[in-house]
């Protein structure tokens, strides 16, 4: 891809500061300064009255001080205001309360501040309930209480690990002839997301994160980035690089190479199509995912010049023995796992955090379930609790994992991960890492994998059959031509495409999988038209003895040279080559021989196919006679040795019969 201008890397630069800093006042990407971390929330009531809580850092020590703020908006006067703190142990018992009282309150703001040390009170490092209840009487009384929490940790404490994981999740925008037909410049897309979170990496020596890509996503952004074809109702519409949409993509590319660059940014190594891992084990495919590592790598160097990590995401987060035999073949070291699947029993559950596959050598890196469930959240408050129960429990140390999927419809999962990651950022109890980094920390203990893995989504009937068919042809392709030649590397990518689970779409619906099925017919028919033209042709023969050879003619119309099988079936005539031979032929017409043993027989018929992989590409059938002269010697000389053996047996009981007489 070609290297953008340093003015458009600074105009590409502002442009998402710019956008970070407008989601830092809207409260989306980190908790506004001043304010805590985990915000409280209202139980509302009639006051009349606003109130705004801020409880400083996002957590405190526990030999430190708590100042707590409430700020209450009064909107009538009120001829009566009380502003009760109260705050508990986790067990709920009180432990701290103060109320301030003012009258004759006009309308604006009234400040009330709470202060206590903490060193005197030898507290526990636990999240400690608060509630501040605000009181008026204008009529008669009114009330509205806010709760929240104060978190309280160890003057020393231990460091929780906490890898945050984004994945991409688009459906290709393109068709089989590389045309697109979605917009690639329609707001919502991933490109702008995975931006966002390059931006904040580049920008924040803190951060840490992990990011999933398929290849075939990259391979669609680098087409958008050096111009592109855009298919719609007035027909194909070329789109140059020197227009928006594909600068826009290429400075997102850069800044995404950038922060790959730093080392603070994982790249996993995700399989090409993102395939469901379920539906590989269903249509017997398991095979074809170490080829879509191999594609995913190829893209990854060609458009982010680099190497992904020895970790890897797939849809569906399980891993059959089959699987992980393919990822330690490829050299993975370890597979984000979910573990619903590695469940021992309906008793028990697995623990997030780094487990051995029984079996493997390959390691689980388990999501923990409640942190994922939370990370979604409106607020990151769910999340920063999960983080923090883990930091004051006796496994502190033990990694969390959790992971969220970008890409349409999922505008605000980067934001909130990105919020999370901040503030974890900033605590002591607490550090964001990448997933390899967690994968690092010393195993639970050892798990064994799911026998078998179910498809995540039904798909409509029919489509993975018609997928199965293309990856055969491909396949076949593949071993005809070599796998370096354009064409296989083409339809091979297509039928990796067409395996992709993105065609599900976000909803799991398979609202897509027409254009899925477009990818799988363009693969059997690009594979097809090439194949189709290798034909075998063979006549009978009359050998002028019993052995001989049978003339084979393979046409080869296609401009390659192409490697397949001849498999021949001969019934009685021994084959003293065998019944299968690899042929090398070159275009146009390649002789061959066969060589044949009748034996004692006067014919044979033999049944020859040509077939790349799995796939017939021709058949005929040949009859085969030895000549009439040589059969007639053979008859002549087994009826001589019959006449000779007769004679000798006649003679022999001439002479017993004689010798009794005597």
């Amino acid at each position: 891809m070609r290297t953008l201008s340093g003015t458009w890397r600074r105009t590409a630069r502002r442009t998402l500061l710019a956008l970070l800093a407008g989601l830092l006042l809207a409260g989306l990407f980190a908790v506004p300064p001043g304010t805590h971390a985990t915000p409280p929330s209202s139980a509302e009531g009639s006051t009349g009255a606003g109130v705004g809580v801020d409880a400083g850092p996002p957590s405190l020590p526990t030999d430190g001080a708590f100042t707590v703020r409430a700020e209450v908006r009064v909107e009538e006067p009120t001829p009566y205001l009380e502003v009760r703190f109260q705050l508990r142990r986790p067990s709920g018992a009180l432990l701290f309360q103060r109320t301030e009282v003012r009258s004759d309150v006009e309308t604006g703001t009234v400040t009330a501040e709470f202060t206590r040390e903490l060193a005197d009170l030898s507290l526990p490092a636990a999240a400690y309930p608060y509630e501040i209840r605000v009181r008026t009487e204008v009529g008669e009384p009114r009330e509205r209480v806010v709760e929240g929490h104060l978190l309280l940790h160890a003057p020393r404490p231990a460091v929780t690990p906490v890898a945050l994981v984004i994945r991409v999740a688009e459906a290709p925008g393109i068709d089989p002839a590389g045309n697109f037909v979605v917009d690639p410049a329609a707001p919502g897309t991933a490109l702008d997301q995975v931006a966002l979170v390059a931006g904040a990496v580049v920008d924040d020596p803190r951060l840490r994160l992990t990011l999933g890509i398929p290849g075939m996503t990259l391979d669609a952004w680098s087409r958008v980035a050096s111009g592109y074809t855009l298919s719609g109702p007035a027909g194909l519409v070329d789109v140059p690089a020197e227009d928006e949409t594909p600068r826009r993509y290429a400075a997102a590319l850069d800044l995404l190479r950038e922060a790959v660059a730093t080392g603070r940014l994982e790249l996993l190594d995700v399989p090409y199509g993102d395939p469901d891992i379920g539906m590989l084990v269903e249509t017997g495919a398991l095979l074809d995912l170490g080829v879509h590592y191999a594609h995913s790598r190829s893209a990854y160097l060609a458009a982010l010049e680099t190497s992904p990590s020895a970790g890897t995401a797939v849809v569906g987060d399980a891993m059959p023995p089959g699987a992980l035999d393919v990822l330690a073949e490829r050299d993975i070291a370890w597979a984000l796992l979910d573990p619903g699947p590695l469940t021992p029993s309906d008793e028990e559950t697995v623990a997030g955090g780094v487990w051995g596959l029984e079996g493997s050598k390959v390691l689980g890196l388990v999501a923990d379930e409640r942190l994922t469930a939370r990370l979604p959240a409106t607020d990151t408050t769910p999340a920063l609790m999960r983080v923090f129960d883990r930091a004051v429990s006796e496994e502190a140390t033990v990694p969390l994992v959790a992971a969220v999927e970008a890409g349409p419809g999922r505008n605000h999962a980067v934001e909130r991960v990105l919020s999370l990651a901040t503030v974890i950022s900033s605590v002591p109890w607490a550090d964001v890492v990448t997933a390899s980094s967690a994968a690092a920390a010393p195993p639970n203990g050892t798990l064994e994998p799911p026998a078998q893995v179910s498809a995540s989504t039904v798909a409509p009937a029919g489509y993975p059959s018609e997928v199965v068919e293309a990856r055969r042809y491909a396949v076949a392709l593949e071993a005809a031509a070599g796998v370096t030649d354009p064409d296989v590397a083409a339809i091979n990518e297509v039928s990796l495409v067409a395996q992709s689970a993105r065609w599900a779409g976000p909803d799991g619906s398979w609202s897509m999988a027409d254009r899925g099925r477009a990818f799988a017919a363009a693969a059997v028919r690009g594979a097809s038209e090439l194949l189709d033209q290798v034909t075998l042709t063979v006549k009978d023969v009359t050998l002028p003895g019993a052995r001989g050879d049978v003339p084979v003619s393979v046409a080869n119309g296609t401009a390659k040279d192409l490697s397949i099988r001849l498999v021949v079936r001969a019934g009685d005539v021994h084959l003293p080559g065998g019944g299968t031979e690899l042929l090398s032929v070159r275009p146009q017409e390649n002789l061959h021989t066969v060589s044949v043993d009748l034996r004692s027989s006067l014919s044979g018929r033999l049944e020859m196919e040509l077939w790349a992989g799995e796939v017939l590409l021709d058949s005929a059938s040949s009859t085969v006679r030895a000549s009439y002269l040589d059969r007639l010697a053979v008859v002549g000389g087994v009826a001589l040795l019959l006449l000779g053996l007769l004679v000798y047996i006649r003679r022999r009981v001439r002479a017993f019969d004689a010798g009794k007489m005597r």
